[in-house]
């Protein structure tokens, strides 16, 4: 998972981000291998006109967002998807490129600043940078460095969430091979 959200530089004081691309990469973690995608761009509700500097850092279009569904469809739509993508009886967890997808744009701004209702399995997640420090014992704190470390390139375009999810699910795939174990989930 890698949310992006409304921004502006600087930040204006009080400012309340709002995701606007809501992509998940599906890795199946025994044949160690990306099995789906999901993506959504998102309507803004409180702050529908994207700024200058949000478009240039995260390649979405004022057309995109305006075109898209508001963060709720876009939520209920996932669930459907994803129960159609993970077997029944399977366990999964979530992985992020650090707290700030779930712990701010999920859960603070999403659920308790605009009411959106996230099924509880969003609340399931392990933090890629902390998996990849805790397993070699030192901090590499970007995507690129992780990346690094197993000799792969950044594929895509940096701050696209897809793009970013996608490498986020290769350093979970490497990191597997490397014999890190991830918790697992009933």
């Amino acid at each position: 998972v890698d949310f992006e959200a409304t921004c502006d530089e600087p930040t204006p004081p009080g400012y309340t981000p709002e995701i606007i691309e809501f992509p998940v990469v599906v890795v199946d973690t025994r044949d160690r291998r990306i099995v789906s995608e999901f993506q959504s761009f998102v309507r803004p509700a409180e702050k529908p006109v994207l700024s200058a500097f949000c478009m240039e850092l995260t390649g979405i279009t004022q057309d995109d967002v305006t075109a898209a569904p508001p963060l709720q469809t876009v939520v209920n739509r996932f669930d459907r998807w994803l129960s159609g993508i993970i077997p029944e009886g399977k366990s999964f967890i979530f992985a992020t490129d650090g707290p700030y997808d779930m712990c701010d744009f999920m859960y603070e701004y999403g659920v308790k600043t605009y009411g959106v209702q996230f099924p509880e399995y969003f609340y399931r997640w392990i933090d890629i940078k902390e998996a990849f420090s805790d397993f070699f014992g030192c901090r590499h704190g970007k995507i690129h460095a992780m990346l690094d470390h197993f000799g792969l390139t950044f594929e895509g375009r940096l701050h696209s969430g897809i793009d970013d999810a996608r490498n986020i699910a290769r350093i979970a795939l490497a990191l597997l091979d490397a014999g890190c174990t991830f918790p697992t989930v009933d």
